[in-house]
């Protein structure tokens, strides 16, 4: 359950093509060749490796990659002050969905893979940079912000309250977007790019900029919105009346392991112990008690609630009346009850939660 790093974003993806030709035996000595061709496609590179071996078949290996920290870094560049780039912002295409006009040199054909394909990205780039990434969307807003354009409010808002969150990219999917989506589509994208004109290759690249520009005014957003709302349904971090909360773990285990054959939770048959990693910050003016609240898991096809705690008597565990002071923060471990058959996505509810706030405690799998 634990965010990645804004450098493990920015990298997240690379997309990866594999072609072997077997050229058919050899007569000739033991060669290893390796040819890197840059292509004039921001963060594209393709890699010819040709091995051969006296008597043995020779295998060609061609492999393409992409990675969206050298595409969003050559952008970036751009962005910083080329000409084009300027044009685009200049051209305003993105207040009236006409981005498509920068694909005209590209046959029918490839205009719609690519339309689709540069949506994919763009929705993508939008996404890693709410979490810190290396991205072109942030150096795009700025521009627009220079040009007198108000950012949309709601993609605005993801980059303050999704910083320092988990990330979903992995396991989202929701209108056009899914990363699975992109990757099979990748591979014919690069395809068209390698075989298509400088000048052909420099529309794909204002029509990037020009869908990040469309999403920072507000148009074109809905895959947007709904990753915000994936995401900002599954926060780890919320304010709950008096409190700053925050889920730093949860677990399933068979037994609690407090180190207290005392105060350790008898083991029942079918049963097993959730933990969850809770820290309380006062942020009221005078003492506030916490209230541990409930669990809930999504098992199939229903909701279940479990309200009641293990009766553990320790420092570092449950709550057991004890008010904290103003400004001061207390972690503890909650700990409930569950049964071994039970698997699906978990959340818990903070108690006293007038907001019904609940924070993402990741997925529990069925004891095997």
């Amino acid at each position: 359950m634990q965010a990645r790093s804004p450098e493990v974003l920015a990298s997240s993806y690379i997309g990866l093509q594999i072609s072997v030709a077997l050229l058919g035996a050899a007569s000739m000595s033991c060669e290893f060749e390796v040819e890197l061709r840059n292509l004039p496609i921001f963060g594209v590179a393709m890699v010819r490796v040709l091995f051969c071996r006296a008597k043995l078949i020779c295998v060609v290996f061609y492999l393409s990659a992409v990675s969206f920290t050298a595409l969003a870094g050559e952008m970036q560049g751009e962005v910083d002050g080329g000409e084009w780039e300027h044009e685009v912002i200049e051209d305003e295409y993105y207040l009236n969905g006409g981005c498509d006009k920068y694909l005209s040199g590209l046959t029918l054909l490839e205009r719609g893979v690519v339309k689709d394909i540069n949506k994919l990205f763009e929705v993508q780039d939008v996404i890693l940079s709410f979490y810190g990434g290396n991205t072109m969307s942030p150096k795009v807003y700025e521009r627009l912000r220079d040009k007198g354009f108000d950012i949309d409010k709601k993609v605005s808002r993801g980059f303050l309250d999704l910083k320092g969150e988990n990330y979903f990219i992995d396991k989202y999917k929701g209108g056009i977007y899914s990363k699975k989506e992109l990757e099979v589509k990748y591979s014919v994208w690069l395809a068209i790019m390698e075989n298509n004109s400088d000048e052909n290759i420099l529309g794909v690249r204002k029509h990037q900029l020009c869908l990040s520009a469309a999403i920072g005014v507000g148009k074109g957003v809905e895959d947007v919105y709904g990753y915000i709302d994936y995401a900002m349904a599954r926060r780890t971090r919320a304010s709950v009346g008096y409190f700053d909360i925050s889920v730093t773990g949860c677990s399933a285990a068979p037994k609690v392991g407090t180190g207290n054959r005392f105060s350790e939770p008898r083991l029942w048959d079918g049963s097993r112990f959730f933990i969850v990693n809770v820290k309380f910050k006062n942020t009221d003016t005078e003492s506030r008690l916490p209230v541990v609240g409930e669990l809930y898991v999504n098992y199939g096809g229903k909701e279940y609630k479990f309200d009641s705690v293990e009766p553990i008597i320790l420092d570092g565990y449950n709550i057991w009346f004890r008010p904290i002071n103003p400004l001061i923060a207390m972690e503890t471990k909650i700990v409930y009850r569950i049964p071994d058959e039970l698997e699906g996505e978990v959340f818990w509810k903070p108690g006293r939660n007038s907001s019904g706030t609940r924070l993402w405690c990741g997925y529990v799998e069925a004891k095997q």
